[in-house]
């Protein structure tokens, strides 16, 4: 009787138990299920935020590849524009040979000019430009000249220096036209037709010192107002020890003397 009783607790309580059994395996599921999720949910989000850190990364490392070209750039530019000044100064203070001109020797007195014209106008221009340099060349010998007048008299013992200083000087500018109306043209030179059609041409003489002092001995000498008193010898002396020793040493200092 005692056996019976016992299985019949057993059994009840195997049957009390069971739905309490079947009720924690199921919350235990579902808490599983929630946790799995929640990592699922915890890795997405790690995930997204890896992505977002790789991107700002990206985002980050091209802005400063962009910043950097663009420094670069500029850096490039100022250094063309830096080269271009200092070029541009430079230019403005280097040295260049004009065309067609030389400094005067011992020997010959050098002009040039340069004038601009159609191209057209050729023939025209070459006489403008040959005539600008034969002003030039007038000027320099005139100068050189008006030294030898001055020495020459500063030796003589007359009276009236300054009458027979004028009429020498005036007989001497006339032969000294007449002496330039056959000059030497040693160089001829003309630039390309530019936008315009117009061109550039320059043109050089060249004069004797010596044929200039001959020239001038021998008219003067012939003077009939200096014929009594005009010293050739002397003249043709002092004369060329002037004109031997004008010589101009640069197109500056030239260009000084005739501004």
């Amino acid at each position: 009787m005692k056996k019976v009783i016992v299985l019949l607790m057993a059994a009840m309580a195997i049957v009390v138990c069971n739905p309490v059994m079947g009720q924690t395996r199921k919350d235990k599921k579902a808490a599983q299920k929630a946790e799995w999720e929640a990592e699922q949910q915890r890795k997405a989000e790690e995930a997204k935020l890896l992505h977002e850190l790789k991107m700002d990364s990206i985002r980050n490392a091209k802005q400063a590849q962009e910043e950097a070209a663009a420094k670069a750039e500029k850096e490039k530019a100022e250094a063309a524009a830096k080269a271009e000044k200092e070029k541009q100064e430079q230019a403005r203070y280097t040295t260049y040979q004009v065309p067609c001109w030389q400094a005067d020797d011992e020997d010959y007195y050098y002009a040039s000019a340069s004038r601009r014209r159609g191209y057209n106008q050729q023939n025209t221009l070459a006489t403008a430009t040959l005539r600008a340099a034969n002003q030039q060349m007038q000027q320099k010998i005139m100068s050189a000249f008006k030294q030898v007048t001055r020495d020459y008299f500063d030796q003589m013992d007359i009276n009236e220096k300054s009458d027979e200083a004028m009429h020498i000087e005036s007989a001497g500018e006339r032969i000294i036209d007449t002496y330039l109306n056959d000059v030497m043209e040693y160089c001829r030179e003309q630039t390309r037709p530019d936008g315009e059609g117009m061109i550039i041409m320059y043109i050089g003489i060249k004069v004797s010192k010596k044929g200039v002092v001959d020239a001038l001995s021998r008219g003067l000498s012939q003077d009939q107002q200096l014929r009594l008193r005009f010293n050739e010898q002397k003249f043709r002396e002092d004369a060329w020890k002037v004109f031997e020793k004008d010589q101009r040493e640069s197109y500056d200092d030239f260009q000084k003397e005739n501004k």
